[in-house]
This record gives C-alpha cells, structure tokens and sequence, in this order.
C-alpha cells in the first residue's frame, strides 16, 4: 500500500471542496479507497470547527467553488444568448445589399 503524505492529503480534500472534484475521481487518481477520502474531508472539516484558520480556509475554499459554478452558468446563459460576430457580419453584408437595392 502507498504512504500518502500529509500535504498530499491537504491537497486531495482541497481538490473536492474547492474545485468540485468528485470522491470518486480522487479516488481513482490518487488511488485510495472513496470511504478513506470522505474520511479525509470530514476530519478536514471538523477540524475547522476549532481552528479559525483552518475555517477561514474552508470558507475562501467553499467560496471559490461557488464563484466558478456561478461563472459557468453564466457563460452558459451568455453562450446561449450571443450572437457571434460571423452572424453579424452576415447580417452585415445581407443589410448593405438590401439598402444598395433600394438606392439603385
């Protein structure tokens, strides 16, 4: 069995609260079982029930996580919405041709 460090233990449980990975996936990357990762994150958490370092930590963490859900759904919305600049050059060339027809 590998010897995981600490450090990378501290960099496992960021990975899940911070950026949204699944247990599974560190799970299967890491190699270490789902139930000692959970482990890993509820410690991490408890722990950050008496150090207010460590809470202010888990806090800047759960935070980031949420900004970048909100940015996806956003450039989604936005992806979603726009019109992209070879739709208004069509546009474009399509509006001169008719105000030139109607010139003429």
């Amino acid at each position: 069995m590998q010897q995981i460090t600490d450090e990378t233990r501290k960099k496992v449980v960021c990975e899940h609260i911070r950026d949204g990975r699944t247990i599974a996936s560190l799970a299967a990357e890491y190699g270490v079982s789902k139930a000692t990762i959970s482990n890993w994150v509820r410690v991490y958490r408890e722990e950050c029930q008496t150090n207010d370092s460590e809470k202010s930590q888990l806090e800047l963490m759960e935070e980031v996580r949420k900004l970048r859900q909100e940015k996806s759904e956003l450039e989604k919305e936005n992806k979603d919405k726009a019109i992209s600049m070879d739709d208004l050059s069509d546009f474009s060339d399509e509006l001169r041709e008719r105000v030139k027809s109607f010139s003429e």
